[in-house]
């Protein structure tokens, strides 16, 4: 053990009734610590007096030690060992590691924390600050700092964003991906009842991959969603629904929420065009053919106007949409599906709509068309006999399956 102390002060003792170093009595004079006073080595220990601070436990130590040089019986035997045992004690506290706060105490006032502390509190109402090894209050000397030299970088702040930069000081313009949900299929195009499908057209069933640049602080979604419901002011204003046949999609229940499908879907596309809105005198598309969900043909179609001068106004984006539900229009998208070999979804349909096969053709007649029982869609032919079988075939135990 080091057991090094940085105080000489020890206590003036006496022997006790027995010649043993644990008897040995501290005596009343004033030199020695009131604490300490007509107390014998062994109970001083007993009391843990050593582990009250550092500087108690090597007065201790320098106590045992003038002991040890000037009493005969604590240099031999058990004297000896006594010594050597309550000395180890003080050094074990000694050698410890303590938190600088106690070392200050230790240093200035004896270990007491609790005089360190009141000394501390007076310097600091004073504004000023405490020396340990002065014990004294002094006013730090203050040197003035330079100010940093300051790095400009530019870009996004905000770590969310897809084009965040570490680090910059001066923000741009942020770019988001968000997913944004759809009930339905939209295929944009330049001509009414179009099918041609490509990445750049389409919108899916689902979730909805989309680049943003939100303007105005605006979060994503709260971008979309505002310019969504100036288009859906637009879009509801059209009283004839989409789907010709009572209780399918524009027609049903749900028509609300498929208008404000449509008026999201006409918002993405036109994020999707330019990620950051401006003016619209080029948007690409005139058209837009809606898919019901998983019917596999569509719904109808709509005609778009768009906005040439805008500004940096969220209304009137879309200006106009215009709805083809006529019948003749609705055959012409029944003769495209057909001619492109697309089925409806009858699972789709009862698991929707709660709607079979039977109440689709019944809702369909005076188009021209028929609808099998695997939702594949026929000429229907004028012939009337040949024009019962076909009928007869959507039927569960009809004609042709009966042959079959």
């Amino acid at each position: 053990m080091a057991c090094n102390c940085t105080t000489t002060k020890k206590y003036k003792v006496k022997k006790g009734a027995t010649q043993t170093v644990a008897d040995i009595i501290v005596t009343d004079v004033n030199s020695n610590p009131p604490s300490v006073r007509k107390k014998t080595i062994g109970e001083l220990f007993g009391n843990d007096v050593h582990k009250i601070s550092i500087a108690k436990a090597c007065e201790l130590k320098n106590t045992l030690d003038d002991i040890n040089k000037k009493i005969g019986f604590a240099k031999i035997g058990a004297g000896l060992q006594a010594y050597k045992k309550y000395r180890e004690l003080a050094c074990k506290e000694i050698d410890k590691v303590v938190s600088p706060d106690q070392k200050c105490a230790d240093d200035w006032a004896q270990g007491d924390l609790d005089k360190l502390k009141e000394k501390r509190k007076e310097c600091k109402d004073k504004q000023q600050k405490f020396s340990c090894s002065t014990g004294k209050c002094y006013t730090p000397k203050s040197t003035p700092k330079k100010d940093p030299e300051v790095i400009v970088i530019q870009g996004c702040m905000d770590s969310e964003a897809v084009n965040y930069v570490e680090g910059a000081t001066t923000p741009t313009q942020c770019e988001y991906e968000i997913d944004v949900p759809l009930l339905n299929e939209y295929v944009f195009c330049n001509k009414a009842g179009c099918l041609s499908k490509n990445p750049k057209n389409t919108l899916v069933r689902g979730d909805n991959k989309i680049l943003i640049r939100p303007t105005g602080g605006r979060s994503p979604y709260q971008y979309i969603k505002e310019i969504k419901d100036e288009i859906y002011n637009v879009v509801s204003k059209y009283k004839n629904q989409l789907y010709p046949i009572n209780g399918i999609g524009f027609y049903s229940d749900e028509k609300n929420d498929y208008l404000h499908d449509l008026s999201q879907a006409l918002t993405l596309m036109i994020i999707k065009n330019k990620l950051q809105l401006e003016d619209y005198d080029n948007f690409p598309y005139k058209y837009v053919t809606i898919y019901g969900g998983g019917m596999g043909v569509p719904y109808g179609t709509a005609s778009l106007t768009i906005n040439d001068d805008w500004g940096d106004n969220l209304k009137n984006v879309v200006t106009d949409v215009k709805m083809f539900n006529a019948k003749a229009n609705f055959s012409k998208l029944l003769k495209i599906a057909s001619n492109n070999n697309l089925n409806f979804d009858l699972g789709f349909l009862e698991n929707t709509f709660k709607k079979d096969v039977n109440w689709l053709n019944n809702n369909i007649q005076g188009n021209g068309y028929l609808v099998s029982n695997t939702g594949a869609i026929s000429l229907l032919e004028h012939k009337e006999g040949l024009g019962m079988v076909l009928n007869e075939h959507r039927k569960p135990k009809g004609l042709v399956n009966i042959l079959k």
